[in-house]
């Protein structure tokens, strides 16, 4: 794909199939040519991220009413650009109201879209029509919900050699047919980062500090992420973009890692907006399986404090959410209560009664159970201790299996308890010997991947001069290191090749 025209309806797989660079860039390219039908307008960079992000939520089709609401838009009258500028304007409005909200209303309950999907579900051509005079009011906002209104965006001249003036197509040599990596960012610029100086980042755009997460994998370095951090203020809008769109998630190596990275350094930012979009993060890593989120997301959404108890409180107790999903909110609360005195004192009531309550699922009370012991709850043990013996041993027919019984509640409060996770402990992703020691882990699997890929080389043509060929199957084979078909994120070989 080598061109962006908003009049015209995307290609989703194509579109997808590029990385997040790539689709800002054409869409800015396209507001900088002739064919773009309105003036220029105050912050380009937040324009096209609306635009970006309005054609992020087309392209994954009926999962968001946002691809029925374009396609109505039009068939009123509106041509397909002013729709999409009709549903960024619900976007920026939706964004703002979340970023501006008061601190308590941010956690009564989970991050909501409901408002957002209503308003973009009510759009009608002669509503947005009234009201949309003013061309870049939309971006005002979106500027205003990102806080990120003086962005000072340090954009590379040289970037734009594939734009001329009079034409808004990117030259095939910068995206290739196969969808591949923007030229910008090849892969021997993204193992540079280690030679990278404080001087150098700090020395950097912000435009191109954050592509850094898109292109690095699981190499980027504490350098970066402490600039990054440093930058919050500017920022955090680019981050959070990363961090709750679907595509980013679901996107190919090495953009893959951006979200990760996103809510890594998001979970360092002790900014009350930020806590809706940890949650709004959580809730895709658990749909993807992506455990470089879900194992520490307790002590991430720990460390956001009491304003965040209630939302925990109310996802742990909804029955209406995955189980995986309660199970990681009781899971911060036991570790809000070994954090604070005062958050034990108001937590652990909390978690007697989850346990206590025969009216609740037994998944929930075996979860608040595991809190308790986590927490080392003595005036809770021997009721543990008769929830497992009572309740769970029972079920070991059922199950298959006994997540504890009575013996093996009091084994856990003889042991010592784990202290708490240190402070943002998951920036330790970050440092030296961690990058390390997954890049010997990679080479290590890549050596076992082709020493059982000759094996089985071996073994086939073995067998193929005993067998007649079978026909040729022809379509896509899956390679072990390939990231998996499902969307976990994960190789092919640790997930449905297993």
């Amino acid at each position: 794909m080598t061109r962006y025209d908003p009049n015209r309806a995307l290609d989703a797989a194509d579109w997808l199939r590029l990385d997040e660079a790539q689709r800002r860039r054409l869409v800015e390219a396209h507001h900088r040519s002739r064919h773009c039908e309105h003036p220029p307008t105050p912050d380009p960079t937040l324009h096209a991220l609306v635009h970006v992000t309005v054609e992020d939520q087309v392209a994954l089709g009926e999962s968001t009413p946002v691809a029925a609401a374009v396609e109505r838009l039009c068939a009123e009258g509106l041509a397909r650009h002013q729709a999409v500028h009709a549903v960024g304007a619900c976007l920026a409005d939706h964004l703002f109201n979340t970023f501006h909200a008061d601190h308590a209303d941010l956690a009564a309950a989970p991050p909501d879209f409901t408002a957002y999907y209503d308003a973009v579900r009510a759009l009608t051509a002669a509503s947005w029509l009234a009201v949309s005079a003013e061309p870049a009011e939309d971006d005002a906002a979106f500027a205003a919900a990102c806080l990120s209104a003086d962005t000072d965006v340090d954009v590379d001249e040289d970037d734009d050699d594939a734009f001329d003036e009079d034409d808004d197509e990117l030259d095939d040599d910068e995206f290739d047919d196969e969808g591949g990596d923007d030229e910008d960012f090849d892969d021997s610029d993204a193992l540079s980062d280690d030679e990278l100086t404080p001087e150098d980042l700090a020395a950097m755009g912000d435009e191109e500090l954050v592509a850094l997460l898109s292109v690095e994998e699981d190499r980027v370095t504490r350098a970066v992420v402490d600039e990054i951090v440093a930058r919050r203020e500017r920022l955090l809008g680019s981050l959070v973009g990363l961090s709750i769109s679907p595509a980013h998630w679901r996107a190919p190596l090495p953009g893959w890692w951006a979200p990760v990275h996103a809510t890594f350094i998001l979970a360092a930012i002790d900014a009350p907006a930020v806590d809706a979009v940890l949650l709004a993060a959580g809730r895709e890593a658990l749909a993807l399986g992506n455990e470089w989120i879900l194992e520490p997301l307790p002590a991430m959404l720990a460390t956001r404090g009491p304003r965040l108890h209630a939302t925990l409180i109310h996802i742990a107790h909804n029955a209406a959410e995955p189980m995986a999903l309660r199970r990681i909110m009781f899971d911060a609360l036991a570790e809000a209560a070994q954090r604070d005195a005062g958050d034990r004192a108001a937590l652990l009531p909390i978690l007697r009664a989850a346990l206590d309550d025969g009216a609740q699922d037994v998944e929930a009370r075996t979860a608040a159970a595991h809190a308790l012991i986590d927490v080392r709850d003595e005036d809770r043990r021997e009721a543990l201790a008769a929830f497992g013996r009572d309740v769970l041993v029972p079920l070991r027919a059922q199950l298959g299996f006994v997540e504890f019984d009575d013996e093996g509640v009091h084994r856990e409060f003889a042991a010592p308890r784990s202290p708490p996770r240190p402070p943002a402990d998951w920036l330790t992703f970050y440092e030296p010997a961690a990058i390390a020691a997954r890049q010997a882990r990679w080479a290590e699997e890549d050596a076992d991947d082709e020493d059982v890929a000759e094996d089985d080389l071996l073994e086939s043509e073995a067998a193929e001069s005993e067998t007649p060929r079978p026909p040729l199957q022809l379509g896509a084979k899956v390679g072990r290191n390939d990231p998996c078909p499902c969307g976990s994120g994960g190789k092919y070989k640790k997930c449905c090749g297993a």
